[in-house]
């Protein structure tokens, strides 16, 4: 029986250094995969160098820079595979990680996979994404040792870096939401899988590596919250929202006082969140409706996937993690049960 095509989908700004290794790490598996690389906008010459370098890669060019979300839609509307490999240009997919995963994606209708994503020290980047009910996210794994986890395991969000799913679960989703731009559309789109009755695993023994560096400047953080209140916005029930107010409350406390903590630029990129939020209600509100009119999974069955708490481990230093752990978690705790409950 012949294998299904996978279309790979690589969003690209400025990655003529990227691209090379992930190019490279996907020849073994290239009689399965069509190859799609949409440009945001590039000065560094990417797409001559892909055009002369790879007769055979579909290149589209958006002219500008379309985000990272709406650049993947953009790349899978021309695509013809069965199933979509989303993948970063900075990764390095390792030999059968892209079989692994499609074996799960075939055998498991309506499952979307995620690899184990390891960092260039070899440590783990991600073996899946965990969320507490405000939107925050964690990586699962994160520093520790690719050894721990083997196998496969249910996962509230994929990483955004690398995941596999049918066309039909990408078309029952509706794809990326531009709104988002960058940063955790990929926690939209996952939240949406649960909500229209799909789920995420981990293929923990399918592995990629991501050139993955931390640097979380304002611009990032500005996208990181606001994004995160769009999450909430679009994806929760107003009864559930009534349910959470305390412990949303609470979160929007400790992120102002981190803003604060960071200097004037985080301050004001958090208020610039808030601001984008009132200016687009009219379309939060119509992408808002259509997932609610859509969803088959309650807000019950989405919040007992995620964490009533927060990591402050991997967020601060390790004193003042245990200040605002003792503060902060019985409330969400408090909250999360009567909520999933209730």
């Amino acid at each position: 029986m012949k294998n299904p095509l996978v279309s790979v989908i690589i969003v690209a700004y400025n990655s003529k250094s990227d691209l090379p290794k992930c190019l490279a790490s996907l020849e073994d598996v290239s009689e399965i995969l069509e190859i799609i690389i949409v440009d945001n906008g590039s000065t560094d010459g990417t797409v001559e160098w892909l055009k002369k370098e790879y007769s055979t890669i579909k290149v589209l060019e958006a002219g500008y820079n379309a985000g990272y979300a709406e650049g993947n839609n953009i790349g899978v509307s021309v695509a013809n595979g069965d199933y979509f490999f989303i993948l970063n240009p900075d990764t390095r997919v390792a030999p059968g990680a892209v079989e692994t995963m499609l074996e799960l994606c075939t055998n498991n209708p309506g499952a979307v996979v995620t690899p184990k994503i390891l960092q260039p020290d070899g440590t783990v980047n991600a073996c899946g994404t965990s969320m507490h009910f405000s939107g925050i996210t964690t990586c699962n794994g994160i520093g520790q040792s690719p050894h721990a986890y083997h196998g496969t395991f249910r996962t509230l969000l994929v990483s955004g870096a690398a995941f596999m799913l049918s066309r039909a679960v990408w078309d029952d989703v509706g794809g990326f939401d531009p709104s988002f731009f960058m940063y955790m559309e990929d926690v939209d789109i996952s939240v949406r899988f649960w909500l229209y009755g799909h789920s995420v695993v981990c293929a923990a023994d399918a592995i990629v590596y991501h050139d993955y560096r931390l640097n979380l400047s304002s611009r990032k953080f500005y996208y990181l919250e606001r994004n995160r209140l769009l999450v909430l916005a679009k994806l929760y029930e107003w009864s559930t929202v009534r349910r959470l107010w305390a412990g949303l409350l609470v979160t929007e406390g400790v992120t102002l006082a981190y803003a604060v903590r960071r200097g004037p630029q985080f301050f004001w990129a958090r208020l610039k969140g808030y601001a984008w939020i009132v200016a687009h209600v009219r379309e939060i509100k119509r992408g808002r409706g259509k997932v609610q009119r859509e969803r088959v999974l309650s807000d019950r069955g989405l919040l007992a996937l995620m964490r009533p708490y927060l990591p402050y481990q991997d967020l601060t230093t390790p004193r003042l993690a245990n200040v605002l752990s003792l503060v902060t978690t019985p409330i969400f705790r408090t909250v999360h049960r009567l909520a999933v409950h209730m």
